[in-house]
């Protein structure tokens, strides 16, 4: 008896070594009541919810679910999900992420030597280097996780000419869609730091043209901070587009009138879409709130409704720092 139960025993041991040992397992149904693990990644469910609002990193959507929601947005009427197929596949494409970035320039004779020195910063600390000038353009690609912070430094052109300095993303129609534009006039020093960029495709393009008899003493340097405290509102402010929750310095030429600058802040609702880039401008939907200082103290709180004309706004000069703080109107 002893000795069959021994023999018993080493046959069991034998039948399970057996059984993990084969590399193929063939069987009409598995049941797995808490997960499965695919080379070392562990997965929980299937995911057949055509709005993926259920998905994780720890399950598998079905093709049914995909081609669902792939064309439920693209069919969308009310321009939430109508995003571009480039759009739906981002989250899907190879790592890592990269961003092109195109340069370009007015050609000015005599100009070709002033160079652009450019740093393209991703979230996860991913440092892309570029110095460029008039006869040094081209495309690089930006690695790294978005969103990007470009920065620039350098100096504006020689006597005679304005400089400008112009940032522009690819919209979903194809035509560039101004995200900062900047002005110079000679020896400005050039200090670019544009916050928030989550784009595939940027266009940099600085010109010059000559200032002829215009005086460079009519042009006033402004240093402006502008803070968009907004859940889903982008405010356009002397060309630079400031999206919601990010903050940006804003330092350029403006030609004052008669000792003052009157200036307009244009506020749009701006919708982030499935790749986290802010696609749509559409007309403001909610009241916010503007908060004015200059020189460190502040100049007055003004509040903007929706389709309320854009206001008007004036700072007596000189002002040396103007902040500008943007908020959402609380309802009580």
């Amino acid at each position: 008896m002893k000795q069959f139960l021994i023999y018993s025993a080493l046959f069991t041991i034998l039948t399970i070594h057996i059984t993990f040992a084969q590399s193929n397992i063939s069987a009409n149904r598995v049941a797995v009541k808490d997960s499965l693990s695919l080379k070392g990644a562990w997965v929980n469910s299937i995911n057949n919810d055509s709005t993926l609002k259920s998905a994780s990193d720890k399950s598998i959507s079905t093709d049914g679910a995909l081609k669902k929601y792939i064309l439920q947005a693209l069919s969308d009427t009310g321009n939430i999900n109508k995003l571009s197929l480039q759009s739906l596949f981002d989250i899907f494409s190879m790592q890592p992420h990269a961003m092109k970035v195109n340069t370009r320039f007015t050609y000015m004779p005599g100009i070709t030597g002033q160079s652009f020195d450019f740093e393209f910063i991703s979230s996860d600390s991913i440092v892309t280097t570029l110095t460029t000038r008039p006869d040094k353009t081209g495309w690089i690609y930006v690695f790294g996780k978005p969103p990007y912070t470009i920065k620039c430094k350098s100096v504006a052109a020689d006597s005679g000419f304005f400089t400008y300095f112009n940032i522009y993303k690819r919209s979903e129609d194809g035509s560039p869609q101004s995200l900062l534009s900047h002005t110079y006039i000679s020896r400005d020093s050039i200090k670019i730091e544009k916050t928030g960029v989550i784009e595939d495709n940027i266009w940099i393009y600085i010109g010059y043209s000559e200032m002829g008899s215009q005086d460079p003493a009519q042009f006033f340097y402004l240093n402006t901070k502008l803070v968009n405290l907004t859940n889903d509102v982008s405010v356009n402010f002397l060309g630079d587009i400031i999206y919601p929750g990010t903050s940006e310095l804003i330092g350029q030429r403006i030609q004052p009138d008669q000792g003052i600058f009157r200036y307009y802040i244009y506020p749009a609702k701006a919708i982030k879409t499935i790749n986290g880039a802010y696609s749509f401008y559409l007309p403001l939907t909610k009241s916010i709130e503007l908060e004015i200082w200059a020189n460190g103290q502040l100049s007055g709180i003004t509040r903007v409704d929706p389709q309320q004309p854009n206001p008007e706004f004036s700072v007596t000069l000189p002002v040396s720092d103007l902040t500008i703080y943007v908020r959402d109107v609380t309802t009580k």
